[in-house]
């Protein structure tokens, strides 16, 4: 009978373990590169700090660094310092790992620039004195350190940096903005301290631009009178005209056109024209014209700057101040010499009633009264200089009628009535008449017979009377 026990099968031996471990061809993914501290703004990898830190390096990793992409440097730690950037300007390095299996990563890349420097900012003073009337008797008059708050300082900064002034000595410094700080964050009169600094996008600070201004918002007081007559030098025939200025502290005095400016204040004039000016001591000083500098045949406005730059008009008085009122404008003649102003307030005819102001030889500065009034030039004599006169507060609505009895007021003459007169708008809504009594069209600055400048109260309407009976009508 067969051995029903399963013959014995030696067991299979152990596999032997392979020497040779697996081998690892996969690359470290590449390190991450980035400043330590990128100092000014973040992100924007301008910096005063130049060290740069690695990250996401594999255990047991070494990695390595190359400034020219060629020649790589073995490193330790996690950083590189500041010192394997030497000087400011554009960098760029490179960074990669290897692998205990000695794979090598793909490079990582960081370009930044590195600025350690700044330079302090630069302060100019600025103001519409400065710029538009730098000149008075061709000297610099506005050259110190006095301003008022009307001027600014124009500030030289880097290119991206903001700035912060101190008015406390330092204590606090204020954000600015732009490059223009107005001065009237100065607050009082006198002399005081400002500070100005500036950082640029590195985060650089510079040392502070120290200034040391003295505030004025005084404005000057400037008073004008008229003497008639000056002796001339003995090779010059005649006598001179002149105004006399008195000034409580030194000051430009400065001549503008009417119409060519609109200045609702003294200081807006500043904006609007430019020029030189005449300079007047703290003192009575004489002059007896400005024909060097200013066309003449003209009226101007006349104002007084000091050296802080502060405004003021100048009443210039005339022959009649009984009035009370003193035009703070001058005409000046053919011959370079001052009209006298003569102030004329229209009052009641004793014949007729109406309210009547008359004009004269002199520069007529005329004031309505609270009715209808005639502004006459019926008996106009004949004079040597082209006349110019200013109706001030005319109003056509209360009935206002400008009385031109030599403009010729027949069919003929009305039919041609451009060959006498033209009205133009100037620049600051001041009407000007231009009138040529010949009925040549000499109706233009510098070939006129009269100019009749009107200051409107509404409207640019105006309502002549001409001829020694016309009928008024408008133009």
């Amino acid at each position: 009978m067969p051995d029903p026990t399963p013959p014995q099968v030696d067991p299979k031996p152990d596999p032997v373990p392979d020497p040779t471990p697996p081998q690892d061809f996969v690359p470290p993914t590449a390190p991450t590169i980035h400043l330590l501290h990128d100092t000014g703004v973040p992100g924007d990898l301008v910096t005063n700090d130049a060290r740069v830190q690695v990250s996401d390096l594999e255990a047991g990793a070494v990695w390595e660094s190359s400034r020219d992409g060629k020649t790589w440097t073995a490193r330790t730690g996690d950083t590189i310092d500041a010192s394997e950037f030497a000087g400011d300007g554009d960098k760029r390095v490179q960074v990669r790992q290897i692998d205990a299996a000695g794979n090598v990563s793909p490079e990582a890349t960081l370009s930044f620039r590195l600025d350690t420097t700044i330079t302090d900012p630069t302060a100019t003073l600025r103001s519409e004195a400065r710029e538009n009337y730098p000149l008075a008797n061709d000297v610099d008059f506005h050259s110190g350190t006095v301003v008022n708050r009307a001027t600014w300082i124009q500030l030289g900064l880097e290119d991206r940096a903001h700035w912060t002034y101190s008015i406390n000595g330092g204590q606090d410094y204020v954000p600015g903005d732009g490059a223009r700080l107005d001065l009237d964050v100065l607050k009082g009169e006198g002399v005081q301290e400002l500070r100005i600094r500036q950082q640029d996008e590195a985060g650089n600070w510079s040392r502070d631009t120290v200034l040391e201004l003295t505030v004025d918002n005084t404005s000057p007081v400037v008073t004008a009178t008229f003497s008639p007559e000056i002796p001339t030098p003995p090779d010059v025939p005649g006598k001179y005209q002149s105004y006399d200025f008195q000034a409580d502290e030194e000051a430009q005095i400065l001549f503008v056109p009417i119409g060519a400016v609109h200045g609702e204040t003294p200081q807006s004039y500043l904006a609007g024209w430019h020029g030189k000016g005449l300079l007047v001591a703290a003192e009575q000083t004489s002059v007896w014209g400005i024909w060097r500098e200013q066309p003449v045949n003209a009226m101007y406005t006349v104002l007084a700057v000091d050296k802080a730059g502060n405004v003021s008009f100048v009443p210039m008085s005339g022959g009649d101040g009984a009035a009370g009122t003193s035009p703070t404008a001058v005409a000046l003649r053919a011959d370079g010499m001052f009209a006298e102003n003569r102030v004329v307030t229209a009052a009641p005819d004793p014949l007729d009633g109406r309210s009547i102001a008359r004009s004269s030889g002199m520069a007529d500065h005329f004031f309505g009264s609270d009715r209808a009034d005639v502004f006459s030039w019926n008996d106009h004599p004949e004079a040597m200089w082209p006349q110019i006169d200013w109706i001030h507060g005319y109003s056509k609505a209360q009935g206002d009628v400008i009385d031109l009895a030599r403009v010729p007021a027949d069919g003929r003459s009305m039919g041609t009535l451009g060959d006498y007169l033209r009205k133009e708008v100037l620049a600051d809504g001041t009407l000007s008449l231009w009138i040529d009594y010949d009925g040549k069209g000499e109706t233009f600055p510098g070939n006129f017979d009269q100019q009749i400048l009107v200051t409107s109260q509404s409207g640019t309407d105006l309502l002549l009377r001409l001829g020694q009976n016309g009928a008024p009508v408008v133009i």
